[in-house]
This record gives C-alpha cells, sequence and structure tokens, in this order.
C-alpha cells in the first residue's frame, strides 16, 4: 500500500506524485515544484551509475553487518557497488530488509552481475519494498545495482500500483559472506595401496582355483588379493582390508565385484 506524501497515511510507502494515479485530484508535480525554487535542487549523486565507477563495498565473514549506505536522488539514479569474492562463499545481501513501515520512499529494485556484465540474479520482491540475494558464488569479481521502481498498474481502475515517478530515497545495505573454503583443484591421483598386512582369517587358500596360472614374481609378492570398491580403478586409493575369494566376489561384500 502507498500514498502521496502530501496525502500522508500510515503506508508502507510514501512517495512524492504528480497525479499519475487513476482518479487522482491533484496534477501538480510535486518533484519539478520543490526544484524550481531558487536553492533547492535533488541531491548530489552519492555513488557511480555505472559498471566502471562502482563504489566498492567489503562483505563481512561473522554475519550481517552494514556495509554501505546511499540515496536514490533522481528517477534516473542508479547506484552501483564492486565486491570480490576469494573463495566459494554463501552470500547474504539485504537491502533496506528492515524498513520501518512508513519511513520509506523508495522501492528497491536490484540486481547482483557476474564480473562479465550479466546478470547473475534479480531481487524484485513482490509486495515488498526491500530486495536480497541468499546464494552460493564462486570466486571473482561481482556487481551490485541499485534503483527505485513502480509496480502494477496505477492507472488501473481501481490502481492497482504506482508509476516509478517519486520512488527516491534512502537506502542501507547489510552484507555478509560466509566461506566454503577455497574452491577445491584438479586432485592429485592416489598412489597405488598395495596391502602389506592383511587379516588371516580374510584368506581362504582352499577356495582358490586349482588351475589358476603360476603367479608371476610380481603377483606372489602380494600375500593375497584384496577388494576395491566398487567403481573404483585399479591404481587409485584403497582403504578396504577385505580379501577376495578365488570366485571373483569380495568376501562379505556382494556389492563390491572388483577384486584385485
Amino acid at each position: 500500500q502507498w500514498c502521496p506524501i502530501m496525502g500522508w497515511g500510515a503506508w508502507s510507502l510514501n512517495v512524492w506524485s504528480k497525479g499519475d494515479y487513476f482518479d487522482a485530484t491533484n496534477s501538480q508535480d510535486d518533484l519539478a515544484k520543490i526544484t524550481s525554487v531558487p536553492g533547492v535542487g535533488y541531491r548530489n549523486d552519492d555513488h557511480g551509475n555505472t559498471v566502471p565507477n562502482a563504489t566498492a563495498i567489503s562483505l563481512s565473514d561473522t554475519g550481517l553487518e552494514l556495509s554501505v549506505e546511499g540515496i536514490i536522488s533522481e528517477n534516473e539514479d542508479i547506484d552501483f557497488f564492486a565486491f570480490t569474492i576469494t573463495d566459494e562463499s554463501l552470500i547474504n545481501i539485504s537491502i533496506n530488509e528492515n524498513v520501518v513501515i512508513g519511513a520509506s520512499n523508495l522501492d528497491v529494485y536490484a540486481i547482483l552481475y557476474n564480473a562479465d556484465g550479466s546478470h547473475n540474479q534479480i531481487s524484485n520482491q513482490t509486495h515488498k519494498i526491500s530486495a536480497s540475494f541468499d546464494t552460493l558464488l564462486s570466486p571473482g569479481d561481482y556487481y551490485l545495482s541499485i534503483e527505485g521502481t513502480g509496480w502494477g498498474d496505477p492507472m488501473n481502475n481501481p490502481p492497482m500500483g504506482y508509476s516509478d515517478y517519486g520512488i527516491l530515497g534512502h537506502y542501507s545495505i547489510l552484507a555478509s559472506a560466509m566461506s566454503n573454503g577455497p574452491s577445491p583443484g584438479v586432485p592429485t591421483r592416489c598412489p597405488t595401496m598395495t596391502p602389506s598386512v592383511l587379516p588371516s582369517e580374510s584368506y581362504v587358500p582352499s577356495l582358490r582355483p586349482t588351475s589358476l596360472p603360476s603367479q608371476s614374481p610380481t603377483e606372489s609378492a602380494m600375500p593375497a588379493k584384496y577388494c576395491l570398491p566398487a567403481g573404483a580403478v585399479e591404481g587409485g586409493c584403497d582403504d578396504s582390508t577385505e580379501c577376495c575369494s578365488g570366485l571373483g566376489n569380495c568376501k562379505g561384500k556382494p556389492g563390491n565385484q572388483q577384486c584385485k
């Protein structure tokens, strides 16, 4: 719910107006009227409107903390921010999430950008004037833009929404980045593991076929056969000490069929 500032009520959003909604009785252009007074104008822009002019911010690694504040001062004002993630991290960004009812003039529209300028996510919450992101990000550079937005169709009968004409005002950004640790690189191949000691009760020599070819010196150096987990490959990591029967099945491990 909203209302014009000059007709203020206890609504969540109160904005300057020029009567651009259905059945309006006052079409005065509030912003033009105010800024036409000598010595009165819009605030100076506090944050850059493009990626190259983005304001650098940091994200707390201990929980949500105030990162930066700003003001959308004109209809075309867009504020850009830049931050870097060094490890894969769970990002939480909250913009005006805890605004007091009736104390805001800004409905936030926010975009999270990847380093190449593509959209990562957009936040324009239905029936809420705040914006937020809660997502897992890979290491890299990111950008955040904030602007005001309208909602619905104010010219509908009855009006269902408001234009972005008077959506100007203050915002605050609370942000955190909780690291998941360094991103994994290419795994190092585990060395081949040849069991040096196997439980004596696991080896059943009486089950070995008598027709098996004689072992080579290398093969005979192994005290017994051993099992690899199902799906494993020769030479991979193996922490199993289960021995195999001569029938090609892992003793006590019917799901593991690779005997080496």
